[in-house]
Order: C-alpha cells, then sequence, then structure tokens
C-alpha cells in the first residue's frame, strides 16, 4: 500500500511538472530582491576549472531526439577529505522534433557513478517534451556517490552522504562541506550545459533560457536551492519530502509522528536532529 501511494503521489506531481511547465512558458518571473550574499552563493558562482561537457550519443526517436552527455559539473572537497573529487553526471537532452518554447524543464534525479552511459532517455522524459513541445532533460548522480570520506572505512551513499557532511560542518564551521552545495551547483551547471549545447548546430540551434525544475525526495530538496541561486528558474517542482523552512518543517515532523521518520535516521544518527 505504501509503495502504490508513493507511485501514485510521484505520477501526480509528474503531472503536476507537465502542467507547471507548460503554464511557466508563458509566464514572467517577477525581479526578486537582492539579499546578502551567503555560502551557497559564493559556492556557486565561484569558477571551476573542472567544468566541461562532451556529447556521447544521439538517440532520434518519432517526435524527438535524445543526447546523451557526459559533464564534469565541479571539484568538490579535496583529496585530503574525500576519496573522489570530481563529479560527473549523465545529463540526457531530449528535444522535441519542434520546440515551442524557449522554457526547458530539468528534472533532477540519483545513481551511481562506475556504471555504463545510458544510450536512450526514459519514457517519462520523452513524453513530457513530446507533450509540452519543450526540452526535457535528466540529470543524473545527484549526489554524486559514493564517495568515502578520509578516515571512514565505508562508502556513503543518498542521505548517509549528507548527513555527513552536516557533521563536518557543524564541528568545524568550513563552509565548504554541506553536500547541498555541490547538489545545487550540479543543477546550475546543467542549466548552462543545456543551454550552450542546444546554440550549437549539433545541438539544433534552439534557445533555452529559463528552466522548470524537478526532483523527488533531496533532490526535490536540491529544487529549492537551485532556485534560490539562479534567476533563470520560474518554476519548482519538489516531490516527496517539504524541505521548506528545514527548522519548522522538522519540528512540525515530530510533532506529527511523535518522533523521527525512518526516512531521515541518517540525520539522526549523526546527531543532527
Amino acid at each position: 500500500m505504501h509503495q502504490q501511494f508513493f507511485e501514485m503521489k510521484t505520477y501526480k506531481s509528474i503531472k503536476l511538472g507537465q502542467a507547471l511547465l507548460a503554464l511557466a512558458v508563458s509566464v514572467v518571473a517577477w525581479p526578486s530582491a537582492s539579499a546578502e550574499e551567503n555560502p551557497l552563493d559564493r559556492y556557486v558562482a565561484k569558477p571551476d576549472p573542472a567544468y566541461e561537457y562532451r556529447l556521447l550519443s544521439t538517440d532520434k526517436g518519432r517526435g524527438y531526439t535524445a543526447y546523451i552527455l557526459e559533464m564534469t559539473s565541479q571539484t568538490f572537497l579535496t583529496k585530503a577529505d574525500v576519496d573522489r573529487t570530481l563529479w560527473k553526471h549523465w545529463v540526457i537532452i531530449v528535444k522535441p522534433t519542434k520546440v515551442r518554447h524557449q522554457t526547458g524543464m530539468l528534472m533532477i534525479t540519483g545513481g551511481s557513478n562506475g556504471k555504463e552511459p545510458p544510450t536512450n532517455a526514459s519514457d517519462m522524459v520523452v513524453q513530457t517534451a513530446v507533450k509540452t513541445g519543450s526540452v526535457v532533460t535528466e540529470l543524473k548522480m545527484v549526489p554524486n556517490q559514493p564517495l568515502r570520506f578520509t578516515g571512514e572505512d565505508r562508502d556513503r551513499y543518498e542521505d548517509a552522504f549528507i548527513a555527513y557532511t552536516w557533521d563536518k560542518y557543524l564541528r568545524t564551521g568550513d563552509e565548504r562541506w554541506p553536500a547541498r552545495l555541490p547538489m545545487t551547483k550540479a543543477g546550475v551547471r546543467a542549466m548552462d550545459t543545456i543551454t550552450d549545447f542546444l546554440a550549437k548546430e549539433v545541438g539544433g540551434s534552439v534557445t533555452v533560457d529559463k528552466f522548470v525544475v524537478a526532483g523527488a525526495s533531496k533532490r526535490g530538496w536540491t529544487t529549492w536551492s537551485v532556485a534560490a541561486v539562479d534567476k533563470r528558474v520560474v518554476a519548482i517542482v519538489p516531490i516527496v519530502i517539504d524541505m521548506l523552512n528545514v527548522v519548522p518543517s522538522f519540528k512540525h515532523h515530530y510533532r506529527a509522528y511523535g518522533g523521527y521518520s525512518p526516512a531521515v535516521k541518517d540525520y539522526q544518527e549523526m546527531g543532527i536532529m
């Protein structure tokens, strides 16, 4: 029953995403008031010579073309901190035969390193692109995992990875540590890649310079932070957990359940909550 509920909720969220994408292509975002620069702003804005991308393959389907790219988004920490510093991702861009809008959709998903690159796009990405007449892209491997941190004897994935970086930040005050920073930068670099690649002849010489950003769970959390740092984002579709205003959100979480959900046990085990 829980699985059916999750699948239904995710399906409805994706359908909402398609509707938001259709709406967002005709909406002009209001300029936001400037805020004081923070560690997330500084991290994302800092140039990183490691950033690059390359086209791996092209897959033509009925009504669309899919481009499979490998993107290096950044260098995270140093080799004194972690076993692998370069963050690499598969970026799957689906361009409908007729692109009707300059607003595209970016879906941030997970996955692990060390696997062969995909050869085609998922049906969900293809159908969203074809039905909306918009470019839809899947950014994989966010966060980039697994990673093994210095002094540990095991690889960390997903929330165990993120919770560890929170703990390091809280203990040291070193603003390089929170994984939310590189996860956000990966989304921003993906938008850079999409715009740059599609403007080239090989990408069809089309303009995509605004985005609806979607993601589930910790990737849904990332949609908020990507929107916070990048004015190209006109709408977001955060799926599953509500991560807006973390402190009051988790206070409500605790009161509603009478304790913390098993879904956040990694943070509880690290003493963060």
